[in-house]
């Protein structure tokens, strides 16, 4: 899987299951987080960044199911995965799925099982993220596009532009290009939901290509906001003709690698 590995928390009020659990887990390449029961689990899904939660049926305290219940309420994006140490029937089984879990397994549970099924889990849901993530940015994409085509100047319109990219990346954004008469100007928005400002600036267009490229560069190449410390930049430029000026997109380049696991 690319990116970061993803976290796991694994609750189990029995130490020797949850050694198991933990050990495959880490084995695997997952960071894993542990509860002992249900109010720990919800306690620390609400503080500690997870992507996943293996979760026992029978705890001491709160079933498995009503925390399940509880998990998809409150974070409806976050998988999980059931285990039970005991045989059961198909309406046990039933009941957690139904109660929101994305899998059921029941002992004896063999290790490459438990990987193979969080894997599966994590694909899915990286999938639909992506999914969500790509339609909210088509959406915000055809707002500005009516925006930049209502703009009655070239300085709105890069102000309509940057403000639009801020808006869809959930980020600083600058749009830069050039006008007829051959100023260079910049659409500079520091964040989603503020008003752009157009300044002069000046950019190096020697080497870029006909067509669309991208690339990462350092922030202080492209000073116009403050940036995401401990992050580059990403550089879109769309070049349409020989003899025009490119076209300049800046955003963080974190904007681009949204988490997966």
């Amino acid at each position: 899987m690319d990116g970061m590995p993803a976290t796991v928390l694994v609750v189990d009020d029995s130490r020797t299951k949850r050694y198991l659990l933990v050990s495959w887990l880490t084995r695997a390449g997952f960071t894993v987080l542990e509860a002992e029961n249900g109010a720990e689990a919800l306690a620390r899904v609400e503080v500690d960044r997870m992507d996943l939660v293996v979760l026992d049926v029978r705890l001491p305290d709160l079933s498995g199911y009503e925390v399940c219940e509880q998990i998809k309420v409150r974070h409806p994006a976050m998988p999980v995965i059931h285990v039970s140490a005991h045989a059961v029937d198909v309406a046990d089984r039933a009941q957690g799925l139904t109660r929101g879990a994305d899998a059921y397994l029941t002992e004896p549970i063999e290790p490459e099982e438990l990987i193979a099924t969080t894997r599966a889990v994590l694909r899915y849901y990286q999938a639909r993220q992506r999914a969500e993530l790509l339609a909210e940015r088509l959406l915000g994409l055809a707002d500005t596009t009516v925006a930049v085509h209502a703009a009655p100047t070239f300085a709105r319109l890069l102000e309509a532009a940057a403000e639009g990219a801020a808006q869809i990346f959930k980020s600083p954004a600058a749009v830069i290009a050039e006008t007829f008469d051959g100023d260079c100007l910049a659409g500079i928005c520091a964040a989603p939901g503020e008003a752009a400002t157009v300044v002069p600036w000046v950019v190096d267009d020697t080497g870029v290509p006909t067509g669309a490229t991208v690339r990462v560069e350092a922030p202080a190449d492209w000073a116009l906001v403050d940036w995401p410390a401990g992050d580059t930049v990403t550089v879109a430029a769309a070049k349409l003709r020989e003899d025009r000026a490119p076209l300049y997109v800046v955003v963080p380049t974190a904007t681009q690698t949204a988490r997966t696991p």
